[in-house]
């Protein structure tokens, strides 16, 4: 379920990238944009996180003998990983106040 909705996030923003900025030119030039780059940067990082925990961390803990480390490794990784998803849900917070890209760039 989770590679799914994963799927599901990344294809629903990039459609709504196409339809609320218009172009690359307007991702960059705009503030809007350069904030929504920024919310794509911040995700891709939580799904790297999330794909080094699935299929490094994890297979660790399953096969080392009960140790306090890979835990404290996962743990910091998942709490790194929530920070990043509260810092995705307070930039969509603010591009939800802002007019869209496409309301601004004639390109």
């Amino acid at each position: 379920m989770g590679y799914a909705a994963v799927a599901l996030l990344a294809a629903t923003g990039a459609i709504n990238t196409l339809v609320l900025v218009g172009s690359a030119e307007a991702l960059a030039d705009t503030p809007y944009g350069r904030l929504l780059s920024l919310k794509v940067a911040l995700f891709s990082v939580m799904v790297v996180l999330a794909l080094i925990n699935r299929f490094r961390l994890l297979p660790r803990l399953r096969r080392e003998p009960p140790s306090s480390a890979p835990i404290a490794a996962l743990a910091r990784s998942v709490l790194f990983e929530q920070a990043l998803g509260l810092a995705v849900l307070a930039v969509v917070s603010v591009l939800g106040t802002w007019p869209p890209a496409i309301h601004h760039h004639s390109g």
